[in-house]
């Protein structure tokens, strides 16, 4: 059987170069694979990898999609929402601590 943890690198790997390149598709398909990696991780019962790799999956690929804009006239709808979206969770996490 395969090892989660590797899954999950590997998975982080092919969302950040999806995120790159194509980044209105890594945005959109990132919340339904990360939720299929924690919901792998439940079953395989490896709970280290429960949290950790859906979120490192998410963060990861929200931050390249964010940096990616090579162009700053050609920011298109991914490149918005990811950014919003760090910058909710950074909000968050700073209204919480």
């Amino acid at each position: 059987m395969l090892d989660m943890t590797g899954i999950a690198v590997v998975l982080v790997l092919v969302y950040a170069v999806l995120g790159y390149f194509k980044p209105g598709i890594a945005l959109v398909t990132v919340a339904f694979v990360a939720l299929a990696l924690g919901f792998a991780a439940v079953i395989a019962d490896q709970t280290e990898d429960l949290l950790f790799a859906p979120l490192l999956l998410l963060l990861v690929t929200l931050i390249v999609v964010a940096v990616s804009n090579r162009d700053p006239e050609s920011r298109n709808w991914a490149h918005r929402w990811a950014s919003w979206i760090l910058v909710a969770i950074a909000s968050l996490l700073l209204i919480v601590s």
